[in-house]
């Protein structure tokens, strides 16, 4: 850790980092809270964090679906 220059790093942090990876690439809560060992899917959504790049693509894809929506009414 000390080669790369990382700081204030805890094993855990892995925990966060698999959760919020697996999420934003498409993994549902229930099925993430399976491969964790979560019996509830609320201690999942405490690890599986959404990046502001991910919510931007969210509203890119809510954009275009109303868009196309629009057209059609048209």
């Amino acid at each position: 850790m000390k080669y790369a220059e990382i700081e204030d790093f805890r094993f855990h942090d892995l925990r966060h980092c698999f959760a919020s990876w697996h999420r934003q690439s498409g993994v549902d809560r229930d099925t993430l809270a399976e491969l964790m060992g979560h019996k509830d899917t609320r201690m999942t959504r405490r690890y599986a964090h959404i990046t502001p790049g991910h919510l931007r693509k969210a509203v890119e894809l809510l954009e275009k679906s109303y868009s196309e929506y629009s057209t059609n009414l048209a």
